[in-house]
């Protein structure tokens, strides 16, 4: 229970804080009510690292503008992709984090154990044990170089139903 008390206290600083999964090795932490994060002076923690050397890194963020809410997550270790569902505007479209974060409320964020990851294989289906980062291999996730970034979202832009350009 003291590795669990330790590990929230980590993320306390930004905001309230959810473990999700067992109380001594957490596969996920949500965090809402982020409102340090939105400050210019300090650095958009990507990723946190616990007293016992366990990795979580940001992996979505659901973001308000205004009374609409976005949501923003992290395709590839250079890619982060915004998602929003306003039929007026496109439905999947490149985010860049360090410049456009700060015109956003950020309402959750969720860090995913990234080194319980690892020590499950990315996870197996038929126990559930393990955290996936999304679009990850053995060795971490893939870098896709920024041209491809057209090519990433065109291939959203046809999974998603009945959006708009």
């Amino acid at each position: 229970m003291q590795s669990h008390i330790c590990l929230v206290s980590k993320f306390r600083a930004l905001g309230d804080v959810k473990a999700l999964g067992h109380v001594d090795d957490p596969a996920l932490i949500l965090v809402y009510q982020v409102v340090q994060l939105n400050l210019p002076d300090l650095p958009k923690p990507l990723c946190v690292k616990d007293d016992h050397q366990r990795i979580f890194e940001l992996q979505f963020l659901l973001l308000g503008e205004g009374t609409h809410m976005v949501m923003c997550f992290n395709f590839s270790k250079n890619i982060w992709i915004l998602y929003d569902d306003d039929p007026a505007r496109r439905s999947f479209r490149h985010f860049k984090f360090e410049e456009e974060l700060d015109h956003y409320m950020i309402c959750l964020a969720g860090y995913v154990n990234t080194t319980q990851a690892e020590e499950h294989k990315h996870g197996i289906p038929e126990t559930g044990i393990g955290a996936q980062p999304f679009d990850s291999n053995s060795s971490g996730q893939q870098n896709i170089p920024e041209e491809s970034v057209d090519d990433v979202l065109m291939m959203l832009g046809d999974l998603s139903c009945g959006t708009s350009e």
